[in-house]
């Protein structure tokens, strides 16, 4: 079975902001490599090997790998009123097989590409922007799957905010990360007090 183990973690991130087109653009990018990570795979399971004695129990089912992660994004704003976010977040396991489930079941490829293509937000000036309402498009490649959230929201003070979400889901069954809840869909309402 799986021993503890140091994990380690190497990796930059870095943003800046610019002024381009009349007016003024955020970029951020950040990435890491996640050293000696346990992974769930099926080609070492006891099961799937045909093992039953516990003298073989090396086979446990699971792996380790090394794992990049990365988040690259940009971000402006455009009719005054409203910012919009443009997001890729790759994702790729090292040494994969065809046992190791990560990042995409379905798929016999080695890479995730998440994109939030777009992100977008409107704030109300009329009531000096505590009323918003804001449209967040998730989608994977190369198998899609999809997320799509939206929110609307109010903030009464520094202190007190209430929000209702919607959230939809789809893709197939095996395709991840929101292909498994295509037929969870739901509403979700929130009231937060910071402090």
């Amino acid at each position: 079975e799986p021993k503890s183990t140091r994990v380690h973690y190497t990796g930059l991130a870095t943003d800046t902001n610019f002024w381009f087109l009349n007016r003024n653009w955020a970029f951020f990018g950040e990435f890491y490599f996640l050293l000696n990570k346990y992974v769930p795979n099926l080609m070492e399971s006891p099961i799937a090997l045909g093992l039953a004695s516990p003298l073989l129990n090396k086979y446990d089912g699971v792996t380790k790998r090394t794992i990049f992660k990365g988040v690259f994004g940009v971000e402006s704003y455009f009719l005054k009123d409203f910012s919009f976010l443009l997001y890729w977040n790759p994702n790729y396991i090292f040494g994969r097989d065809g046992g190791i489930i990560a990042p995409q079941p379905a798929s016999p490829k080695a890479a995730l590409h998440a994109f939030f293509l777009p992100a977008l937000t409107y704030r109300a000036p009329f009531t000096e922007d505590r009323w918003y309402i804001s449209y967040i498009n998730m989608f994977t490649a190369p198998r899609f799957t999809s997320k799509q959230y939206i929110e609307t929201g109010y903030t009464f003070s520094n202190y007190h905010k209430a929000s209702v979400g919607f959230h939809l889901f789809v893709g197939e069954p095996s395709d991840a990360p929101w292909g498994q809840w295509n037929d969870r869909s739901f509403t979700e309402f929130k009231l937060t007090y910071e402090f």
